[in-house]
């Protein structure tokens, strides 16, 4: 069995790499999410330009 000083370096390393590991996710995260929502706004805006476009055009004789 290790010393108690090496485990606790190596749970303290350990504990370390997860804290960065979470940041890391957290940041990969709110990246994703920007870009999900810009393709959501984008994809409105085009839906709503396609409906305008092809909405029947009533003329007034």
């Amino acid at each position: 069995m290790p010393r108690p000083q090496a485990r606790f370096r190596r749970l303290r390393r350990w504990a370390r790499l997860l804290v960065l590991q979470n940041g890391a996710l957290c940041d990969e995260l709110a990246r994703l999410e920007s870009k999900w929502l810009r393709a959501r706004t984008e994809r409105r805006f085009l839906l709503t330009r396609l409906l305008q476009h092809r909405a029947p055009r009533w003329r007034v004789a």
